[in-house]
């Protein structure tokens, strides 16, 4: 009997069937007191981990749980209910809906409190010391108790248009995913002042209703006037707020905010220096609630400095520390105190990878506490004495997800490898045990107890839920790329930092008698990495979905891409998509030598947002290499984009007119000679739309005909149930002229 097929919306993320052909896993573990909670299949588990065991304490099933939220007037309307552990408190977890948020007692199965909140309330930042909220409305930032009492910190009446309390800064760069950070005691609660007066306004037009409407938002493109960002800190005792006093040349920008009787006295738009915008990053008070920590970053970001200021007035006390790089500097990661003393752990890819090392409020640099060409991805924590760190990292190769023991003590200073060969997330519980979650490209899915470092017991074990369907088949790659050579190497190469990793993706049941077109899926920038050591080598269902067209997928990670190094990604500075194109093409020919059952004549390309850019760029520059492309949400023009990711790594139109000028796409759009379609969301804040409406204007000039597609009311991507429909416009048109022109 042959084997099933498994359907389109089986294959992609927001399909009707999608979650059935996943592995089923441990998903939202986290601590919970002197526990653990996680969704398993159909339920939330409370457990604790002793004698080796992991003992279910208390369960409640979904429909449980929705029925409990729907009583109390919190009815939920999403597929997944999303935890929020309390951190001293086991078995119960918070979660939000449209109506309310309500606390959920997974042991009573109850509802222990319910607070009424309005749809429009955003950024919710819960602090359990005080049982309090941190929320924004409009640009106003609030404090919510769990009796429903709110208040706002500032009055609406001193308030101006463009200044935006509480909220993420610079566009969540630089790893700002929040706007408001509690002190550990809950006696304050630091916020971003980010003023966006001086800042370009940009129409994005919502078409659903028959009166079209217009949201302004604030989007700075290369080389325009950016925000200016400070932040405000709270003391809930005593009802005041305290202004940081910034180093950065605007420090004074924001002294006198607080004022409240004669607005908040900030200096006209007028005197603000355009230039002089400095970014703010990797917040966090230190365990005793005295000092507050920031980096302070320049808006070339090649100079940084992780400040220490008073919790109390905001008055700056020393640098700590400072970073430079004559290219750029990226802090991403918020200092990790250890336990209640000053000590606190950096990140930084300061001597090439991303390293640890070990500072003093007090006394400055300690030591260093990782070292080698590998790269720690996530601090774990520490263990019950703070004598060692867990931390997740490529410790044996760019591919994996290793879980590596971090000796604290500056006389061991040493790794050990504990987990290793896939992909881990490890959740630290209490008395030295850790849950590790484990799949890798052969394995779906592996939970294990860990007790001091070493495996006490398996939890979990996933079956292959494709095993009775017809799969592609998948391998991940890598090749040596040293001076103009390519060379394939042997497996142990993979720490090359000249290895550039790939994978193909066959139709199952290939002839290699037969000729078959090959569709390229790429991305190529920063902060992604798509060729990884995980469940189906990291395939996307775009690349299923092809390779079960009859299709070869080749996907690369090029320079530029995630978690190989400093050097690796900073080779596309000023140059962006150059490098990128150099390692396109040399792999695609690479392939292509080596598998005579592709058919070189029939090679298409896919990519979205960064990838767009890039599939544009190949379709363009490359022209007679492809014969059909599909770029979604592209950058054409990167002076089109915003400054805060855009300068990093093209510096400023003034600066790099010749690097703007060779990768604006428009200048090179006569050079077309396969087809190519175009996709954009109307609303996209991210991707402007201005950028695929540029090039097609442009187009038309030069009498180049192009295909264009809009998703309307998405921003910058299809999510939900209609991204099955955007693959099926995607997989038409590469199959129509891949094999019926």
């Amino acid at each position: 009997m042959a084997n099933k097929t498994i359907p389109l919306d089986g294959l992609i993320p927001g399909g009707k069937s999608y979650e059935q052909f996943q592995p089923k896993r441990l998903k939202q573990v986290q601590r919970s007191g002197d526990g653990v909670l996680m969704e398993k299949e159909e339920h939330i588990i409370f457990a604790k981990a002793t004698k080796d065991q992991l003992e279910t304490v208390a369960k409640c099933s979904k429909t449980e749980i929705e029925k409990l939220l729907e009583e109390c007037g919190c009815k939920h309307h999403n597929d997944t209910i999303t935890i929020h552990a309390l951190k001293n408190k086991s078995g119960v977890f918070w979660t939000k809906t449209k109506q309310g948020i309500a606390f959920v007692n997974v042991v009573n199965k109850s509802i222990e409190k319910r607070i009424f909140i309005e749809e429009e309330w955003d950024n919710f930042d819960y602090c359990e010391r005080n049982d309090t909220f941190a929320y924004t409305f409009e640009n106003n930032l609030y404090l919510l108790n769990t009796e429903g009492v709110n208040k706002p910190l500032f009055d609406f009446d001193c308030l101006e248009d463009d200044i935006i309390i509480g909220q993420t800064a610079a566009r969540n760069e630089f790893g700002i995913d929040k706007g408001t950070f509690w002190s550990e005691d809950g006696s304050k609660l630091a916020f971003f002042i980010t003023d966006q007066r001086n800042e370009t306004k940009y129409p994005i037009v919502h078409i659903e209703d028959p009166m079209a409407s217009l949201e302004n938002i604030c989007y700075p493109m290369a080389g325009q006037p950016s925000e200016h960002t400070t932040i405000g800190i709270y003391d809930l005792k005593q009802g005041t707020i305290s202004i940081i006093d910034k180093q950065g040349a605007d420090k004074d920008h924001f002294l006198h905010f607080h004022a409240t009787e004669k607005g908040l006295g900030l200096p006209d738009t007028d005197d603000i220096q355009t230039g002089n915008e400095d970014y703010l990053c990797c917040i966090t008070f230190s365990p005793d609630g005295k000092y507050l920590l920031a980096t302070e970053l320049n808006r070339a970001q090649t100079d940084m400095s992780c400040n220490l200021f008073s919790a109390n007035t905001g008055e700056f006390i020393k640098s700590i520390f400072t970073e430079n790089d004559k290219k750029y500097v990226e802090p991403q990661y918020t200092p990790y105190f250890i336990g209640k003393n000053d000590l606190f752990v950096w990140q930084s890819r300061r001597y090439g990878y991303n390293n640890l090392y070990l500072y003093s409020i007090e006394k400055g640099f300690c030591h260093r506490l990782t070292k080698g060409d590998w790269e720690v991805t996530n601090i774990i924590g520490t263990n019950q004495n703070h004598s060692y760190l867990l931390v997740q990292g490529t410790y044996t190769s760019p591919l994996n997800r290793d879980v590596v023991k971090v000796d604290l003590d500056k006389h061991k200073a040493s790794c050990h490898l504990i987990c290793s060969y896939g992909s881990h997330d490890a959740t630290l519980l209490k008395d030295d045990y850790f849950i590790d979650c484990f799949n890798s490209s052969s394995i779906p899915f592996i939970a294990n107890l860990y007790h001091n470092c070493k495996k006490v017991k398996e939890l979990e074990r996933s079956n292959n839920p494709l095993s009775n369907y017809t799969t592609p088949s998948v391998k991940n790659y890598h090749w040596i790329c040293e001076e103009g050579r390519l060379t394939t190497p042997a497996l142990e190469c993979e720490r090359d930092p000249n290895a550039i990793f790939y994978r193909l993706v066959c139709p199952p049941d290939m002839d290699i008698r037969k000729k078959y077109p090959l569709i390229c899926y790429f991305y190529g920038g920063p902060h992604v990495q798509l060729i990884r050591n995980e469940w189906g080598c990291g395939t996307t269902g775009f690349e299923q979905m092809m390779a079960m067209e009859d299709c070869i997928v080749l996907t690369i990670d090029p320079h530029g891409s995630d978690k190989r190094g400093k050097e690796f990604e900073q080779k596309i500075w000023r140059n962006i998509g150059g490098p990128q194109i150099e390692d396109y093409v040399a792999g695609i020919k690479k392939v292509c030598e080596e598998n005579s059952y592709i058919d070189v004549d029939r090679i298409g390309v896919f990519g979205w947002s960064f990838g767009g850019f890039m599939t544009s760029s190949l379709m363009l520059k490359v022209p007679d290499l492809f014969k059909v492309g599909v770029a979604g949400g592209p950058v054409i023009d990167w002076a089109m984009y915003e400054v805060m990711y855009g300068e990093r790594y093209m510096s400023t139109p003034e600066a790099n007119p010749k690097g703007y000028k060779q990768h604006n796409l428009r200048n090179h759009i006569g050079n077309l000679k396969g087809k190519l379609m175009l996709i954009h969301c109307n609303a996209d804040p991210v991707v402007l739309w201005q950028n695929s409406l540029s090039i097609i204007k442009s187009s038309v000039k030069e009498g180049v005909h192009l295909d264009y597609n809009v998703y309307v009311g998405h921003p910058h991507n299809v999510r939900g149930p209609e991204r099955v429909h955007l693959m099926e416009t995607i997989r038409t048109y590469l199959l129509d002229h891949l094999y019926h022109s």
